[in-house]
């Protein structure tokens, strides 16, 4: 199941280096149902070392991939909102002086 999510969280890194954000947000509706299961199947389950460490990898690189995805889509807000600000400006600027 955590292979499940990290293969989730490698397509939704893909899709927020694309500027694809229909996919992101698609694939992060995936992602968390996968993570509802996971937390409901978990519950009390001790793992051998092999596996604990294997499931420790795996929890890096999904909070590695993570924390790159919200770079990302900061760096998108921070883009989307000066956008939203010049355009409203230059609409403003148009009532002004029309």
């Amino acid at each position: 199941m955590y292979e499940r999510v990290s293969c989730i969280t490698d397509q939704m890194l893909i899709a927020a280096r694309a500027d694809d954000w229909d996919a992101l947000i698609a694939l992060e509706a995936q992602c968390a149902l996968h993570i509802d299961m996971l937390r409901q199947q978990e519950s009390g389950v001790i793992l051998p070392e092999v596996e604990r460490d294997l499931k420790a990898r795996i929890i890096s690189k999904i909070l590695a991939d993570d924390r790159e995805i919200r770079s990302l889509t900061e760096l998108w807000m921070v883009k989307l909102s000066a956008l939203l600000s010049s355009t409203g400006t230059k609409r403003k600027l148009s009532q002004a002086y029309s």
